[in-house]
């Protein structure tokens, strides 16, 4: 609501397109539950934690250690330089609140803590600025971000790197770090060719085509990087490709 926060033309179409992908995608591999979808003046921490206490508290009865929670976040993100924390910005967030250090109007991760006893697989997909700061990223020195959730066991894919933005292509009608994953899921990360698209798969894909598409500028990182090797996780199944004779 803020007029001092450039406006972004896509990020509900980013979470829309996302949410019907990984619908359509996981269809043959989950027995899917209805998908929860907030967007522009929804954007509330409130409402943020009163959605995810509702999912949480009906996982919570009925989920198992194979299922999955997908969180989907596009928008604005930052980094406050004194204590390194990401957030994500809320409908309601003004900068000049932002630059007195009030984050009330931000989602930060001990919001997600409603998702720590959730007896099943969660992954959080950031599509923001500055978005790898969740990160534990040794390499630029952002070892305070995925904390809490590393403990929690919740993995995480971000667009960029902690000191980067994310951009955002009128000629793809996204964000591109979400056409890359779109494109990941659709298929084209299927490296082996047997169907399946893991998350793996995803990572190397995004990583390697955001990179490409930016000239170097945005590189997607995922974690926590002392659990992500050691995960075979199924994200979408896809159509293989005729093979000739």
């Amino acid at each position: 609501a803020d007029s001092e926060v450039p406006s972004l033309s896509f990020s509900v179409a980013d979470a829309k397109a996302i949410t019907d992908r990984m619908k359509s995608g996981s269809e043959k591999l989950y027995e899917l539950e209805n998908a929860a979808l907030l967007s522009d003046s929804e954007v509330t921490p409130a409402s943020w934690r009163a959605a995810l206490e509702q999912i949480a508290g009906e996982l919570k009865k009925s989920s198992r250690p194979d299922d999955l929670l997908v969180v989907f976040m596009a928008g604005h993100g930052l980094v406050d330089t004194k204590s390194q924390t990401y957030y994500y910005l809320g409908h309601q967030a003004r900068l000049d609140a932002i630059d007195s250090g009030d984050f009330r109007g931000c989602i930060s991760w001990k919001d997600f803590h409603g998702l720590a006893d959730v007896p099943c697989r969660k992954l959080v997909v950031l599509d923001t600025c500055h978005s790898g700061a969740i990160q534990p990223l040794q390499d630029q020195g952002l070892k305070t971000g995925l904390r809490a959730l590393q403990e929690d066991v919740v993995l995480a894919v971000a667009a960029s790197a902690g000191h980067e933005k994310a951009a955002e292509l009128k000629t793809l009608g996204h964000g591109v770090f979400t056409k890359c994953l779109l494109e990941a899921l659709s298929g084209r990360a299927d490296d082996s060719g047997d169907g399946m698209v893991t998350l793996d798969e995803v990572v190397a894909y995004v990583t390697r085509s955001v990179a490409e598409a930016t000239a170097g500028r945005q590189n997607p990182s995922a974690g926590p990087g002392e659990i992500l090797p050691f995960v075979t996780l199924p994200l979408a199944r896809v159509k293989q490709p005729a093979t000739g004779q």
